[in-house]
């Protein structure tokens, strides 16, 4: 190593510098001064101007100064600005007011001498924009960030929301296609034949409804079996280990159970009052603890439902505004697809216009019996709907899809059209 004089090609002052050099790279350039590049000069005639370069906003002495000011500072925007001359330019000219006369006066003496070259893009409003929105950004107060920020949040739940519910409306259309296969291939379905002419047209349309009736009720309760889960809804803890336990033990609900599904499950158990007063448990006979963990099954699977149907009566209202809205339609909702407050209101004030769940029976068995004097027939009384499971899916309180809410059981469907059931975190 030695110590080297040099002189920086860059510098045309005479500058001498020394610096520490390797022998064998003495008398080398400065390895620095190719990083040294510096724009040609841009200038123009009397006559280019006149022609090509004239402009109200600028004179031509500002030109001039201006195209000096970017050569001298290799285009160094905020120093070409502060080295601008105010005191004999009294007009105040913006970094981008500067910008856009350079690149226009370029791209107009690259077209006016045919240099093939490429236009260089400036867009002065655009940044004067940008500039603002910046400003505007960073003077923001901390409400204002703390609002933005639960705004976002807001956005990514409906979407999520949203996404959730568009993927349940998938996988519904494709359990209903998967039932309605199966429902088409049934031996009920092929075997429809023409009503017989007895007792005038209008008996025997009667009966042909009936039979379509009572058909269409054995498909439904063939697609309500195929809907049911096989598999519980609540993983209770399994004794294979040799040995005595407690059947108590049997009864106790795993940890990893929601608390919202706690909840529901002892709000019911207590409203019924199926446990004893001061009782954890019921009697722990064999008989008993399988009853009871499929009761608080069954309550965790109506929470599910009643779940599902609250989002669908959700979407349907949203469906029925909208063609109300757009189309001018109305879009009636039957009670019974509800599980609002309003469907239990009217199931306690009228339960007489629910009889028809159950009324299709009872009229294909009253169809045809005659009894009493003069062989009358016998008129049976439509049944009420089973309100048990009613009156518990009331009980139970349920939340919108979100994905914030606790650990969950989602009901999925396979590709051959049967259900199973998988954990998701939301």
């Amino acid at each position: 190593m030695d110590v080297e004089t040099f002189l920086n090609e860059a510098r045309e002052d005479g500058l001498q510098l020394s610096h520490w050099e390797r022998e064998d790279l003495i008398g080398q350039p400065y390895q620095f001064a190719r990083f040294n590049k510096q724009l040609d000069p841009v200038t123009f005639t009397d006559m280019e101007y006149d022609e090509y370069l004239d402009d109200e906003r600028w004179n031509k002495e500002e030109t001039i100064h201006l195209l000096d000011l970017c050569h001298r500072f290799d285009l160094r925007w905020p120093i070409v600005e502060d080295r601008f001359d105010r005191e004999r330019f009294k007009d105040r000219k913006s970094v981008e007011d500067m910008k856009e006369r350079y690149y226009g006066i370029v791209n107009e003496l690259n077209v006016a001498r045919n240099t093939q070259s490429e236009p260089l893009a400036y867009d002065a409003e655009h940044e004067r924009r940008r500039k603002e929105q910046l400003i505007k950004l960073w003077n923001r107060t901390e409400e204002q960030i703390k609002e933005e920020e639960e705004l976002k949040e807001a956005v990514r739940k409906i979407e999520a929301k949203r996404k959730e519910r568009e993927k349940k409306a998938h996988d519904l259309q494709r359990l209903i296609n998967a039932t309605a296969e199966r429902i088409s291939v049934s031996p009920d379905s092929s075997t429809c034949g023409s009503p017989s002419v007895v007792g005038g047209t209008s008996t025997s349309s009667r009966a042909a409804h009936r039979r379509s009736l009572k058909r269409l009720r054995t498909q439904a309760s063939l697609a309500s079996d195929q809907l049911m889960p096989s598999e519980p809804h609540i993983r209770w803890p399994e004794y294979r280990q040799p040995g005595p336990h407690l059947r108590t033990q049997e009864m106790k609900l795993p940890s990893n159970t929601a608390q919202r599904k706690l909840n529901n499950i002892g709000m019911v158990v207590t409203s019924l009052q199926i446990v004893s007063i001061g009782l954890e448990y019921p009697p722990a006979t064999e008989e008993i603890v399988k009853l009871y963990n499929d009761f608080r099954s069954n309550i965790v699977l109506l929470q599910e439902l009643k779940t599902a149907v609250y989002n669908t009566e959700q979407e349907l209202d949203q469906l029925s505004n909208r063609l109300r809205t757009e189309k001018n339609i109305e879009l009636p909702i039957d009670p019974r697809l509800r599980v609002s407050e309003a469907f239990y209101e009217e199931f306690t004030r009228n339960p007489a216009s629910l009889n028809e769940i159950n009324s299709i029976e009872g009229e294909g068995k009253s169809s045809g019996k005659t009894g009493g004097k003069g062989g009358k027939q016998q008129k049976q009384l439509p049944k009420l709907a089973p309100v048990t499971s009613r009156r518990i899916t009331r009980m139970i309180e349920t939340n919108p899809i979100s994905m914030t809410q606790t650990r969950k059981k989602r009901t999925t469907i396979t590709a051959e059209g049967t259900l199973t059931r998988s954990s998701i975190q939301q």
